[in-house]
């Protein structure tokens, strides 16, 4: 198609680490690359502030209050100028919005200009906890507003449909993408964190976060050391329960066993799965996990939580592993099985590899999402009486 003029709001963006920030990135460094304008407006970081060019891709950082509670609030007031400032500019002929929070301030900008919204949601807000009206409020009546919504798994969309009671038509799942070239099996084993060669070593990477399951990992992974005393675990990210986790480690006199490393830039990623053995997501909860995607891109032998997300990139016994969420027993006993059979363990890591090549590649996550696109910017400019979109027009997506 020819050249889209994309606004995305973005809460988080490099040089913030995460998978989430980089996962934004990668779609806008596609389409910049592809002929096509990137305006994102995100967070200001005291890394970065102002305004920059990125690899093509225009970023607007928006000051915010650095509070827990105010952040989302204050960005999302001091962006809506940046977003109709571009709008106004001709810079923008669709607004791309990442997660519910980023949807409030394109809606607020569709109210005043017409502009259409697109929403990509990444994952849940509402896990069910007590408190959490305000996170499902805002999720259903942002979803149920957009002019589209694309969702990183299938399993996230129809949870989406099911519980706030979507158009599908509106809708479609697009896969997340990792660049196979970058993470992949052939990375060179190095020496690391004072690693021996033969530590057989797990790793999460990841925010240290709620809902991550991060203290069953601890958990399982001590059960698993009283049978096995050369297993280490890395534990890469930073968030919000890192230092409950490290005192959870000195409790269960697990320093010598545990190296919390902090956030990693994301092209050191590979050299880390590379000196890894196994990689285990014990997530409560996904979207689709990018630590996922990367690790058996790399080749290695995954253990994740049967969750229906993970499900979607892990068939037990094939490419992976799948435990039951917040069960450390079989959690445990699966690290103990990769870690006694390594011929077990190459072939699930190669399975994971081709799996991941085949399925997950970013050209194909670009194709999609241009059309989603196309589908938005066709169903402003020709409406139908009763909808924007006529029924079924994207479920060949699916």
């Amino acid at each position: 198609m020819l050249e889209v003029r994309i606004c995305m709001i973005a809460d988080h963006f490099p040089p913030f680490l995460g998978g989430g920030s980089y996962c934004i990135y990668q779609l806008a460094d596609a389409l910049s690359r592809n002929g096509h304008k990137v305006a994102v407006v995100t967070w200001a970081i005291p890394e970065a502030t102002g305004e920059e060019n990125m690899d093509g891709i225009e970023v607007h950082r928006v000051a915010h209050l650095d509070f827990f509670r105010m952040r989302s609030l204050t960005y999302s007031v001091n962006a809506i100028p940046v977003v109709l400032r571009l709008i106004a500019e001709g810079s923008a002929e669709v607004v791309h919005a990442h997660g519910p929070a980023c949807g409030a301030v394109g809606l607020a900008c569709k109210a005043l200009t017409g502009t259409p919204v697109l929403m990509t949601v990444h994952g849940r807000l509402y896990l069910g906890r007590r408190g959490d009206w305000a996170a499902a409020t805002l999720e259903g009546v942002t979803s149920r507003r957009v002019d589209f919504i694309t969702f990183d798994s299938v399993n996230l969309r129809q949870y989406f449909l099911d519980r706030y009671h979507l158009d599908a038509g509106r809708s479609v799942a697009i896969p997340n993408a990792v660049d196979t070239a970058l993470f992949n099996p052939k990375v060179k084993r190095m020496p690391l964190f004072g690693l021996r060669e033969d530590d057989t070593v797990v790793i999460y990477v990841g925010r240290l976060t709620y809902g991550k399951g991060l203290e069953d990992l601890i958990d399982g992974f001590n059960r698993a050391c009283k049978r096995r005393g050369e297993l280490k675990l890395l534990i890469v990210g930073e968030g919000p329960k890192k230092e409950g986790l490290m005192g959870l480690v000195r409790s269960l006199g697990l320093e010598a066993k545990v190296t919390f490393t902090g956030g990693v830039p994301h092209e050191v990623l590979p050299s880390l799965y590379a000196r890894s053995d196994i990689a285990v997501l014990p997530s409560l909860s996904e979207g689709m996990s990018r630590m996922l995607l990367e690790a058996m891109s790399s080749g290695k032998a995954v253990v994740a939580t049967d969750i229906p997300a993970n499900r979607e990139l892990v068939e037990h016994g094939e490419n992976g592993l799948l435990v039951p969420p917040g069960d450390t027993v079989k959690l445990s006993e699966a690290i103990l099985a990769l870690a006694t059979d390594l011929k077990e363990r190459s072939r699930l890591g190669a399975e994971a590899r081709r799996s991941i090549a085949e399925r997950h590649n970013v050209e194909y996550r670009l194709s999609m999402m241009l059309r989603a696109y196309e589908t938005v910017i066709e169903g402003v400019q020709k409406p139908c009486p009763t909808t924007r979109f006529k029924a079924g027009k994207v479920l060949n997506y699916d």
